[in-house]
């Protein structure tokens, strides 16, 4: 494998893609008694080397520095690498190329920052691809915790300082730490066919901090799951933030397009309930149990006239007359508790 020369600190470091990270996952050298590797089956991995780091490298045959990411994680590389403090290394310019939505679609992968998410995506197990740290993330005990369970799981662990981190932040004020994660996937058809909860269609919703709050509340009403049906990405960094880690929890899928989801909707014994702004049954009297599929449109165009037609019923929060409508999320969260209540006293 090549390796590129960060001209900034003289480091040798491996440039990669996270499909070549993915692989160190794969190959299957831990220790029957734990998750982490056996340092002394890296050096006969094919295609795994030592690769000094001047001064602060390890030297030959003591296996404590493992640069390639084709070789499995160690604790000893993680304690002994150098500290990153080049926004040039390899490393942080790949990290700092997914804040492009078409590249985290390329490579299948999801942008998490901040403890709460990180937290919540080891708690869900998702796939770790690449994990980076700084000296923030140690400030209280609750990071602290969360740098030993990064530590000792099948991530590849950067260690940067805080100023590196920031470049690679989404947000103004980073809590020391940034991870990749293959981006979860779930059948369609088996998040809509495996419960009875009602089932939310987030459909042509363009704000992802909408969408992700939408999410929230699908997950905190025991929704049976979500399809997203155009619009924003519902694993982007703001929708994330914005699900508080309910993206990683609720199971989530992506339908092409309507005419896709009234067939599978058909197919898994759905029926449709569209939400209007106003015209429609209220959602205190209308019949919210049974298999349905609770629709939820943009803020500003609404629905597609496709499902409004095709829909069993259409709700609406009752308002005090003069006010236009509820946002988005209010409305959904009154509707889908609604809907809650109305399976309790069935």
């Amino acid at each position: 494998m090549r390796a590129q020369v960060d001209q900034s600190r003289g480091n040798e470091r491996p440039l990669v893609g996270h499909d070549a990270l993915r692989d160190h996952r794969q190959i299957g050298i831990r220790g029957k008694q734990g998750r982490n590797p056996r340092p002394a089956a890296v050096g006969r991995l094919s295609g795994c080397h030592a690769v000094g780091h001047g001064q602060h490298g390890a030297r030959e045959g003591h296996g404590a520095i493992v640069a390639s990411p084709f070789c499995a994680y160690n604790e000893a590389r993680v304690k002994q690498a150098p500290l990153i403090t080049s926004v040039q290394n390899p490393a942080v310019q790949r990290l700092r190329a997914l804040a492009d939505p078409r590249a985290r679609r390329r490579e299948g992968v999801v942008l998490i920052e901040g403890v709460r998410l990180v937290e919540e995506a080891l708690s869900q197990n998702l796939a770790l691809v690449e994990v980076a740290v700084s000296p923030r993330l140690e400030r209280d005990e609750r990071g602290r915790a969360l740098g030993l369970a990064l530590e000792r799981s099948e991530a590849y662990l950067h260690r940067t300082s805080d100023r590196v981190l920031a470049a690679m932040a989404d947000v103004e004020t980073h809590q020391g730490v940034v991870a990749v994660a293959e981006r979860p996937s779930h059948n369609p058809e088996r998040v809509a066919a495996v419960a009875a909860n009602p089932l939310v269609v987030a459909q042509g919703i363009q704000d992802p901090g909408n969408l992700g709050a939408l999410v929230r509340v699908a997950d905190a009403a025991s929704a049976a799951g979500v399809l997203v049906v155009g619009g924003a990405d519902p694993f982007s960094p703001k929708a994330l933030r914005a699900s508080a880690g309910s993206a990683f929890r609720v199971p989530l899928a992506e339908v092409t397009d309507c005419e896709a989801l009234l067939a599978l909707l058909a197919a898994t014994g759905r029926k449709l309930l569209v939400a209007v702004h106003h015209g429609g049954e209220s959602c205190f009297t209308a019949d919210l149990s049974g298999r349905a599929a609770l629709a939820f449109g943009g803020e500003g165009a609404g629905l597609a006239p496709t499902l409004v037609v095709a829909a069993a019923l259409r709700i609406s929060v009752p308002m005090k007359a003069g006010v236009e409508s509820l946002n988005l999320v209010a409305a959904a969260a009154v509707i889908l508790f609604e809907a809650t209540r109305a399976r309790s006293r069935a």
